[in-house]
């Protein structure tokens, strides 16, 4: 179809053909339709197009219309002179002139279409655009009636289009963006009154206190989360679970990127796996608790128990009960980190770290997942700090140029940055006196700031108010000790190394360590300086605590670590505390303050007393760059031995290293086993971290890192539970325990034997894989003995044993497989040269069924068929729907038959009772795409990228199989 632009046509062309329209236009207003107004009809349009393309005006069509619409509400006719000077210059001008002449009579108009204006989509419904109207009416005007709103739309339909939503109501917008860019309110308060107006659209209460968003119209469904974006308020909506559930999971995920706050990403990331668009909202409820319960979130979890009783809930084949976690890692290749801190928040600290590359990454220390990073291009990273205030994560950065930046973690970014005569050395964020401030030392200056940025005092440590006379006395009390205040003492050539801020007993301290050893303190406004030597050699860090009864600093020298008592001046060595700079923590263990020290790859706890009653360790390979309390827990950040930045914790000082319970790359093995009255769970990822898991309650009770293993399977050996890792680059196997991850023993294995199973063939365990030369067998007692199962290279292979049968079926491409029994061989499907266009063969398993043995095979158009092995016949057909074939086939005995498991390419998982029927019994339906699947007479364990997850059969009846 041609499209013509009519604003490109020459001058006399768009006045002609404007002149024309309008003329049609006004033939139709009855003030100017009579015979008698024929030739006044005609020289007006002409007279107004005229005007209008001597201005220049595109979109000339619009005005046109839009001034027609004007003469036919003013009443009497005008002339034509009357007319053009009634033409405004500009379109908002053309609107305001109609939109004037309306409000005569209807006063609601600017409201009103200010409502339709800001609608999003198709448009909005009469009821929000009355609510939206009711809060965009300024004073002293009167709130429209629902009757004004319903006849403003009316008066105005000849700048409405319609639509119908989902529920049959009338959507209405405008039918032109111009006019919607003029009538939307813009202003940040006007949007905060749009949002709360929708909001408060839903009617009642749901059980949690929030609003009923099961009662929501479609409109608000489908929209709040972008109005909630415009008015600032998308974080708390984030926090709502009934709108997690009943919102349209489409429109909220796309708005996941604007969470603000530290807290919101957290949120955003857990949620985004149950934000699939074909779930139904009860479905989406079981995916929301799981995560819940995964990520440890309380608040979600008891918001969503609110929300219906649990005879409510919908019973499924398989009921989802846990998955792991997940976490996002930056997509930067940031390596050598050379600063961090932490900040608390009310949910757990972050871990705030500088790279040397300048850029600085924000990580829950509860995952170690990356929750934003910023970057500094003021220079190299020598001071940082962190500290939470009303719900905001706030970073002070200093840097080698004197820059000093305070960074606001709620999307806004730079709060102000200052410039400093020197090297930033030391920074702090905290409260003196209930005000939060922030203070900044360089090698000869400290300064503090409200965190504002405004300047508060400064002080020179080489001025002379800095005199000589420290007090040398160890056991002198602190606050006995005389200010310095003669200006004609020699001047110390004193340097500041790093600064804290503390608040202890109501009594607010600026506090700074030296070069010489000493530790200065000012009063909040700057006075009352005191001084103590605390070390003889250069102090690197000074540490306050952070509650308790005492007030204690840490402060870490060249010559160890010692504590300062603010009270009584008391200095406490630590003996064997090492020196140089190395990170230090005060913790409260059973309300007694020890202190946490990094040394020598270890961290060691120790308390007042110099004793050690603990010594966690961190990894192997790890240089610890920072720690941190919060109660008794222990956090840590490390630098890998690939420099890499990694968080650490440690539960409590008597509890060893705690490690994140998830997967940062795509799991490739998972394999379930029963064991002493329970059921294991094995996840191998392709960067080697493996886990075992519980699945009655889904919790970690081995993780660790295997980084040669490519595939895992596991089984029962002696009584204990094992698993099989094969190293393919090594050439080799391990058998390692299930719980401690220990190696019992090692062995050749080829380098192409994958997809490893532990069976029981013959009788006896029995691992078995595919290889260059078939199906390969190998006795778990001698895994060395491997027996070849001939048949060349497959593509598909199952293998066991199905009651007194051991068989192995193994298939190719072409859709052709074979059943070894013994010296038999059954071939199924077809090798006639005339059928060639057979689906391909996805997968195969094997099954019984009233004792007798079935092999089951899934083709690549989503078909899947059973044949009775001993009478090489078809026994059953079943169809997933999903042409693009199966990811993964399994069967479980159920009874004296079997149940068939598969997870199609459409991330739908099925299951079947197939001698009942072609139906299937049921189907989880999630987002994504899932890989394995491990099915017992327990449940089944699926993975999907890097999470793995478990359903559990809803029904009694299962047998193991």
């Amino acid at each position: 179809m041609l499209s013509i632009n009519l604003d490109d046509a020459p001058a006399e062309e768009r006045e002609r053909e404007l002149g024309d329209y309008l003329s049609d236009l006004l033939e139709e207003v009855s003030a100017y339709s009579s015979s008698g107004m024929s030739a006044t009809r005609t020289e007006l349009a002409r007279a107004v197009a005229r005007q209008l393309v001597t201005a220049q005006h595109t979109g000339g069509f619009l005005l046109a219309s839009l001034f027609a619409h004007y003469l036919a509400e003013h009443g009497r006719p005008l002339t034509p002179v009357e007319a053009v000077r009634h033409v405004p210059d500009d379109l908002p001008g053309m609107l305001d002139l109609h939109l004037g002449v309306l409000a005569r009579e209807r006063p609601a108009i600017r409201p009103v279409l200010s409502a339709v204006a800001n609608g999003l989509g198709e448009g909005m419904p009469l009821e929000i655009v009355h609510a939206v109207a009711t809060a965009l009416t300024a004073p002293p005007g009167t709130p429209p009636g629902l009757d004004d709103t319903r006849e403003v739309i009316e008066a105005a339909s000849f700048y409405v289009r319609t639509a119908t939503d989902t529920d049959g109501r009338r959507l209405y917008r405008f039918f032109h963006q111009s006019l919607t860019d003029h009538l939307a309110r813009a202003d940040d308060a006007d949007r905060r009154r749009l949002y709360a107006a929708v909001r408060d659209s839903v009617p009642g209460r749901d059980a949690s206190g929030e609003p009923a968003w099961d009662l929501a119209l479609p409109y608000v469904l489908r929209h709040a989360a972008q109005h909630a974006v415009a008015a600032g308020e998308f974080d708390p909506l984030l926090r709502s679970p009934g709108f997690l559930v009943h919102g349209d999971p489409t429109a909220l995920r796309a708005q996941l990127g604007n969470a603000r706050s530290l807290r919101a990403r957290q949120v955003a990331h857990l949620v985004a796996s149950a934000l699939e668009p074909q779930d139904d909202p009860w479905r989406r409820w079981v995916w929301l608790r799981a995560n819940a319960v995964a990520w440890q979130e309380k608040w979600l979890l008891h918001g969503l128990d609110a929300l219906r009783s649990p005879d409510s809930r919908p019973r499924d084949v398989l009921t989802l009960q846990w998955g792991s976690q997940t976490r996002e890692i930056s997509d930067e290749d940031l390596r050598y980190p050379e600063q961090a801190v932490f900040a608390g928040t009310e949910e757990g600290p972050v871990a705030v770290v500088a790279y040397a590359s300048g850029t600085i990454e924000i990580k829950d220390a509860g995952t170690g997942g990356t929750l934003t990073t910023l970057h500094s291009s003021n220079g190299d990273v020598t001071a940082l700090a962190a500290s939470t205030v009303d719900d905001t994560v706030l970073v002070v950065v200093g840097t080698n140029s004197g820059r000093l930046s305070l960074w606001a973690m709620d999307g806004n970014g730079t709060r102000w940055s200052v410039e400093l005569p020197d090297e930033v050395a030391g920074a702090a964020i905290g409260t003196l006196r209930g005000v939060w401030v922030v203070a900044a030392c360089t090698p000869r200056d400290v300064t503090v700031y409200s965190v504002e940025g405004d300047h508060l005092w400064s002080a020179d440590v080489h001025d002379t108010w800095l005199a000589q006379h420290v007090a040398n006395a160890a056991d002198a009390p602190f606050n006995d000790i005389a200010p310095q205040d003669d200006p004609s003492a020699a001047v110390t050539a004193l340097e500041c190394t790093d600064i804290t801020l503390a608040e202890f007993d109501g009594t607010p301290a600026v506090i700074v360590g030296t070069s010489s050893g000493t530790v200065e303190l000012w009063d909040i406004d700057g006075g009352g300086h005191r001084s103590r030597a605390v070390h003889t050699s250069r102090i690197h860090s000074v540490t306050p605590s952070r509650g308790g009864t005492t007030r204690h600093v840490a402060v870490c020298a060249d010559d160890g670590v010692r504590t300062l008592n603010l009270d009584d001046g008391r200095i406490v060595e630590l003996p064997d505390s090492g020196g140089m700079a190395q990170p230090v923590a005060l913790i409260n263990v059973n309300g007694e303050e020890h202190t946490a020290v990094a040394r020598l790859g270890r961290v060691e706890i120790r308390t007042p007393r110099g004793a050690v009653p603990h010594a966690p360790a961190s990894p192997d390979g790890a240089s610890l760059r920072a720690l941190a309390a919060d109660g008794p827990r222990l956090y840590g950040v490390a630098e890998t031995r690939h420099h890499r930045a990694d968080i650490l914790s440690w539960i409590a000082p008597d509890r060893g290293l705690s490690t994140w319970e998830g997967h940062d790359a795509e799991v490739v093995s998972i394999a379930l086993v029963d064991h002493a009255g329970r059921q294991l769970a094995l996840s191998l990822s392709n960067d080697g971290m493996l886990h075992t898991w519980d699945t009655e309650d889904g919790l970690c009770v081995y993780s660790g890192r295997h980084p040669q293993a490519t595939s895992a399977t596991v089984g029962v050996l002696d009584d204990e539970p094992v698993a099989v890792l094969t190293e393919a680059m090594a050439g080799t196997a391990r058998l390692i325990g299930l719980t401690d991850g220990r190696t019992r023993r090692t062995w050749r294995c080829p380098s192409e034997f994958t997809d490893p199973r532990w069976i029981r063939f013959e009788g006896t365990d029995t691992l078995c894989g595919m290889s260059s030369g078939g199906v390969a067998l190998a006795p778990l007692t001698a895994p060395e003995k491997v027996r070849q199962v001939p048949g060349g290279r497959s593509h598909a292979y199952a293998a066991g044993d199905i009651g007194n049968f051991s068989l192995v079926a193994y298939g190719s491409w072409d859709g052709t497989f074979a059943v070894l029994d013994g010296p038999n061989t059954r071939w199924f499907g077809t090798v006639n040269e005339d059928e060639k266009d057979l689906p391909e063969l996805d997968a195969l398993a094997l099954g019984a069924h009233e004792g007798r043995p079935v092999v089951v095979a899934a083709y690549s158009d989503g078909r899947i068929t059973g044949y009775g092995v001993l009478d090489e016949c078809e026994v059953f057909t079943l169809d997933t729907g999903d042409d693009e074939g199966i990811l993964a086939l399994h069967t479980v005995a159920w009874g004296s038959s079997m149940r068939v498991v598969a997870v199609s390419y459409d991330g739908v998982i099925r299951a079947w009772s197939p001698f009942d029927g072609p139906n299937a019994l049921g189907e989880v339906e999630v987002g994504g795409q899932y890989g394995e699947l491990a099915v017992s007479g327990s449940g089944v364990l699926a993975t999907d990228g890097a999470r793995i997850t478990y359903f559990s059969w809803a029904t009694e009846q299962s047998t193991e199989g």
